[in-house]
């Protein structure tokens, strides 16, 4: 048998950590959606001075907002009214990496 082989570990291993990573990213994510709702730190002023337009600060506003939505429903923080591509603003900001 050619590669890796299929065990019991493999496995573990692999599912542990797509879970972990997920936890990451979602935390990450609202690291950075709390970023932009605070006021003092990433206000529009401030946001478009580092070069922002406000597309694009409603954009991520947007697109962080819709995803840490997401990680409350998974967490049954929140329910989820009707369908949502939680991904339509999120999906710009990662540019060509965006194959979702």
């Amino acid at each position: 048998m050619a590669g890796y082989p299929l065990t019991m570990a493999s496995l573990n291993s692999q599912m542990g950590a797509a879970v972990v990573a997920l936890m990451e990213a979602f935390q990450g994510i609202n690291e950075v959606k709390s970023l932009l709702d605070d006021a003092t730190r990433a206000s529009d002023p401030i946001l478009l001075e580092l070069g922002y337009n406000q597309g694009e600060i409603d954009q991520a506003r947007a697109g962080f907002a819709a995803l840490a939505n997401l990680d409350k429903i998974g967490h049954s923080a929140m329910a989820q009214p009707a369908p949502n591509d939680f991904w339509f603003d999120a999906k710009h900001l990662a540019g060509a990496q965006a194959t979702f």
